[in-house]
């Protein structure tokens, strides 16, 4: 059978692989750092500016910084939700006023009297008396400790927590408890600064909970990074404000300049004949103003719902991956993205399919459903297993999958060279994480390079000319995307035997 095209994808999303692959952004190897009993930690640490604080996070769990009034707060949490974690640092002097150095009483002291009006706030008896009977269990109390080298003092605590019941609106008295879990550990920073690290589960999950938490401040530093935190908020400020003053044209110009474009994956072989590189993928991007019923193109449009006819921003990616395995067979990779935006960027959704195919084997199939409306965001997974999470969205600096394909577009066309961070959630990837991009000025027929950071994925650099055309991309793994047409694209996979439709 001739084939007429390249595919453009066959339906389906890989969600164990980011597929910000496909979007130029690579993840070669992601190594990645390892706490205690084995807990896998994600490489990008998360920072607490004001005292210094850096701290890795398990790369199954999503964090972001959520001060709760003028204290600093980091909340971590993981995909599915069995345990939530609150890093503070509110400015508390320690008994008797400075800290002294490697001493530990006067955080020693200070958390038996935290943990001391937890055990009253669970009192059996409330007349007054002045022994405590408590509800709550002290599991166990840790003093005279240190992390990341500071003096700390920890307890461990179970504590009944109350199950109501709501009947035709009316609250009823509790009728039945269940047990939460809850560790504690207050850390002296220096200078009267104390940092708290404050986990709490149900009692099911507290062994889980506990390798997480002590694998947390394992890592944990403090050190002289604030410059780095500091660099980060100002580059979440700086995109923030940039997106305050983007208009409906900077977004439809945007649009227009991806949309139809082609591009190809390749690593060079050094010799300038196309025929000697080594061939990863292709890619086709369209973009239009549509409304949100268009991410599912299954659905016919008599099924739609209210929220379907919402018009908005529409962002598709169709592409394919390809690589040779032992023995001569393709192992190819099709994924397809479809995602929308409102033009008040309060509310998104996406579908994403991905199909494994290699030889005569049945294909894999795996699909991604997701929806935010504000900082609601909840994503569904369909493929060998089936799950449903809803990761943490951060109040600020938080860009849609569809401004995330756009936002090379709306940073050149906006021409001024600084830098930029966001944060984003990139289909099949488990949580939001922080990005980074730099813009500035080039030479020849570049006008502007853009420098685009994942923190635990490979950095690219970018190139685009006066008019904002994209030129070429270099990744970290030797592989460059650069532009092209359709049916260029067909008759070099031809020529080299690759395959161009799907069995």
């Amino acid at each position: 059978m001739k084939p007429t095209r390249l595919l453009g994808i066959v339906p389906a999303v890989r969600l164990a692989l980011p597929l910000a692959l496909v979007l130029a952004l690579s993840k070669p190897g992601l190594a990645q750092a390892r706490g205690p009993s084995s807990v896998r930690m994600a490489e990008e640490p998360l920072a607490l500016a004001p005292v210094g604080l850096e701290v890795q996070i398990p790369a199954e769990a999503g964090g972001f910084r959520n001060d709760r009034g003028d204290i600093p707060t980091i909340e971590i949490s993981p995909m599915l939700g069995h345990w939530f974690m609150m890093i503070q640092a509110p400015q508390r002097q320690a008994t008797g006023g400075q800290a002294q150095v490697g001493g530990n009483q006067p955080v020693d002291d200070l958390t038996d009297r935290i943990l001391e009006n937890l055990l009253g706030s669970y009192r059996k008896d409330r007349t007054g008396t002045e022994a405590i009977e408590s509800r709550a269990t002290v599991l166990l109390r840790e003093k005279r400790l240190t992390v990341a080298g500071r003096p700390a003092s920890r307890f461990y605590v179970e504590f009944p927590e109350a199950i109501r019941r709501t009947e035709d609106g009316a609250q009823k008295p509790a009728e039945t408890e269940k047990t939460r879990f809850r560790i504690y550990t207050l850390v002296d920073a220096g200078a009267g600064q104390m940092v708290s690290f404050d986990l709490m589960c149900d009692l099911e999950f507290k062994n889980e909970a506990k390798l997480a938490y002590l694998a947390v401040l394992e890592t944990a530093q403090f050190s002289g990074n604030t410059e780095v935190a500091a660099a980060r908020a100002l580059a979440v400020e700086t995109t923030e404000a940039l997106f305050g003053t983007l208009t409906p044209a900077a977004y439809e110009r945007a649009i227009e300049e991806i949309s139809g474009r082609w591009d190809r994956l390749s690593v060079p072989a050094g010799t300038g004949m196309v025929m000697d590189d080594t061939e990863r993928g292709y890619r086709h991007l369209r973009a239009w103003k549509g409304r949100r019923g268009e991410i599912d193109p299954n659905r016919r449009e008599e099924s739609w719902t209210e929220d379907d006819l919402r018009e908005g921003y529409i962002i598709r990616l169709d592409g394919r991956m390809i690589e040779r395995q032992p023995g001569g067979q393709w192992r190819l990779t099709d994924t397809r993205i479809i995602c929308f935006m409102t033009p008040d960027r309060r509310h998104e959704a996406w579908t994403a399919t991905t199909t494994f195919r290699q030889g005569e084997l049945k294909p894999v199939v795996y699909t991604e459903f997701g929806v935010r409306d504000g900082q609601d965001m909840t994503i569904a997974r369909r493929g060998a297993t089936s799950s449903t999470f809803q990761p943490a969205v951060p109040p600020r600096g938080y860009v849609s999958q569809a401004e995330f394909y756009l936002l090379p577009q709306l940073l050149v066309g906006h021409e001024a060279e600084t830098t930029y961070g966001v944060y984003a959630y990139t289909s099949g990837d488990t949580n939001v994480r922080y990005r980074q991009f730099e813009l500035g000025s080039s030479s020849g027929r570049a006008a502007w390079k853009l420098t685009t950071d994942l923190g635990d994925e490979a950095r690219s650099i970018s190139l685009y000319d006066a008019d904002g055309a994209f030129l070429g991309s270099e990744r970290g793994d030797e592989s460059r995307w650069t532009p092209s047409t359709q049916p260029d694209l067909l008759d070099l996979w031809q020529r080299k035997g690759l395959p161009t439709r799907a069995p």
